[in-house]
C-alpha cells in the first residue's frame, strides 16, 4: 500500500458511515450483544498520548477501545466518530471496528459494528508489521465469531510504516478514521500486552 493509494482513499467519514448501516452488518460490540442473554461488555478508553496507557489491558473482562481522528481534520485531533476495540475473542485477541455511537431510547448508548478481525487475523496483522511490513486486513462480519456465516463487511484495516505511520479504517474508498504517528506503535503495543506479550 503506498502514500497514492492511501490519499485516494480520502472521503465523507459521514457518507461512509451511512453506507456502511445500509450494508447489514451486526450492530455494536459482538460479544454484548448476543440475543440480549449477555451483558454488555464494560470497555476503558485508552490514551494512546499517556505514558502509562497499557496499564488496564491484561483484564480479560474490559475491552480496550481507541478512537480515531479525522483523516483531514479541520482542527488538531478532531476525532472521526470511529473507534477500534480490542477485545478478548473465543480464540485469542481480537480487534473490532464500530462507529456512529448514538443513545437508544433505553438510555444505553450504542454504535455500529463495521467489522472485526478475528484472533488468526489480528496475529498475523501483528506478525507481518513486527517485520516493518504495510498491511490491509479484510474485516468480517461480527456474527461469524459463533460458527456463523464467515463473511467479509466491505471494511479494511490498514496498517503501514515508514516516514509517517498511520492505520487507517476504510470502507470502500471512504476512510472512517486513522491513527498516526507515535499512536500507531502505542495502539500495536497495547494489542501485544492484551495477548499476554510485553510493549516493546
Amino acid at each position: 500500500m503506498n502514500s497514492d493509494s492511501l490519499e485516494s482513499a480520502a472521503a465523507s467519514t459521514a457518507t461512509a458511515q451511512g453506507s456502511m448501516a445500509s450494508a447489514d452488518s451486526q450492530n455494536v460490540n459482538p460479544r454484548g450483544q448476543r440475543g440480549g442473554s449477555t451483558p454488555a461488555i464494560e470497555e476503558h478508553e485508552i490514551d494512546l498520548g499517556a505514558t502509562a496507557t497499557c496499564r488496564d489491558l491484561r483484564d480479560r473482562t474490559v475491552d480496550a477501545i481507541v478512537r480515531l481522528q479525522e483523516l483531514d481534520p479541520g482542527d488538531e485531533g478532531e476525532l472521526s466518530g470511529s473507534v477500534l476495540r480490542i477485545i478478548e475473542s473465543f480464540k485469542g485477541v481480537g480487534i473490532v471496528a464500530e462507529g456512529g455511537e448514538v443513545e437508544q431510547p433505553d438510555g444505553h448508548r450504542s454504535r455500529h459494528c463495521f467489522g472485526w478481525l478475528n484472533g488468526a487475523s489480528t496475529r498475523r496483522l501483528m506478525e507481518e508489521t513486527a517485520a516493518g511490513a504495510s498491511i490491509t486486513m479484510d474485516m468480517r462480519e461480527s456474527y461469524s465469531e459463533w460458527g456463523g456465516p464467515d463473511e467479509f463487511t466491505g471494511a479494511a484495516l490498514s496498517i503501514s510504516g515508514g516516514r509517517v505511520p498511520e492505520v487507517r479504517l476504510c470502507f470502500g474508498a471512504h476512510c472512517l478514521g486513522v491513527l498516526r504517528g507515535h499512536t500507531v506503535w502505542r495502539f500495536l503495543d497495547c494489542i501485544k500486552i492484551r495477548g499476554g506479550g510485553t510493549a516493546a
